[in-house]
């Protein structure tokens, strides 16, 4: 499974973001976005400020971009080099419950997306109170199967704060 060949890539690099994490701000434009050569650490769909959740907390640009460097770790490269490029007639099936998702609503359960030779496990579950488990393996391949690059993705936390009802 080339997956499983991509993972320890994924890791290092993640590793490696957490690393340059303080330091990568200092290379950003004044809007955000770092220079082509530093790519692999940036979030192609936004700058270092963040989504607007996360530029809503109203932090220091220093300290924000730190921290938005930590909780998405070299995401451009997963979104980049290890993306998936499936094409549109590329066969689709789905597995489980494709209605799952920890956001904006909560719907626990689990999906399995497979989109030609690519994959995608999603589950979402309570764990403890008011959190819950999510686990993202495979590719982000959507059921509406608009996600082109499909970026690799291996995450899990069983702390994630349930959303407000």
């Amino acid at each position: 499974m080339i997956w499983l060949l991509l993972l320890p890539t994924s890791l290092l690099m993640t590793v490696l973001g957490y690393v340059l994490a303080p330091i990568l701000p200092l290379f950003a434009s004044v809007d955000g976005w770092l220079p082509r050569w530093l790519w692999w650490f940036q979030t192609p769909d936004n700058s270092l400020d963040g989504d607007a959740d996360w530029r809503a907390r109203n932090l220091p640009r220093y300290v924000g971009r730190v921290g938005w460097l930590l909780r998405n770790p070299a995401y451009g490269y997963d979104w980049g080099v290890l993306a998936a490029h499936i094409a549109p007639d590329a066969p689709f099936a789905c597995y489980g419950n494709p209605e799952v998702q920890d956001h904006p609503l909560f719907a626990p359960g689990w999906v399995i997306f497979r989109h030609g030779d690519y994959w995608r496990f999603y589950l979402v579950w309570p764990s403890f109170p008011g959190r819950y488990l999510r686990v993202n393996l495979g590719w982000k391949i959507t059921p509406d199967r608009q996600n082109d690059p499909c970026q690799f993705v291996f995450s899990g936390n069983p702390f994630m704060a349930r959303p407000a009802k």
